[in-house]
């Protein structure tokens, strides 16, 4: 999913590395949390949602 999200969030940002480091952490957030998912559908709607949460959370951030 990393390439995947990595575009996704690279449609947000406009900037491909740090899009790439924003999906990093997601991930590093699941992992560390432990979150389990009971399906991949689960996984996916949440991973995406995530990401988008931090793009917009790194917009708003930097627009000061």
């Amino acid at each position: 999913m990393y390439p995947q999200l990595s575009v996704f969030a690279y449609k947000y940002l406009n900037d491909l590395e740090i899009s790439k480091d924003l999906v990093q952490e997601v991930f590093v957030e699941v992992w560390e949390d432990q979150i389990a998912f009971k399906n991949k559908n689960h996984a996916t709607g949440f991973f995406y949602k995530t990401v988008k949460n931090k793009c917009l959370l790194f917009l708003k951030s930097n627009m000061r």
